[in-house]
């Protein structure tokens, strides 16, 4: 990834969270991200 990122790729990390129910935490960085892997773009 820092190769890529390096060269000028554009890289963007996929994460995925399994939630139920209607109480959202305040912020995004609450939840439990799965990586799920990375995609790039030249």
């Amino acid at each position: 990834m820092q190769i890529m990122a390096s060269e000028d790729y554009r890289v963007l990390g996929i994460g995925v969270i399994t939630f139920s129910g209607n109480n959202y935490s305040e912020t995004q960085q609450e939840f439990s991200f799965k990586f799920m892997g990375i995609v790039s773009k030249t």
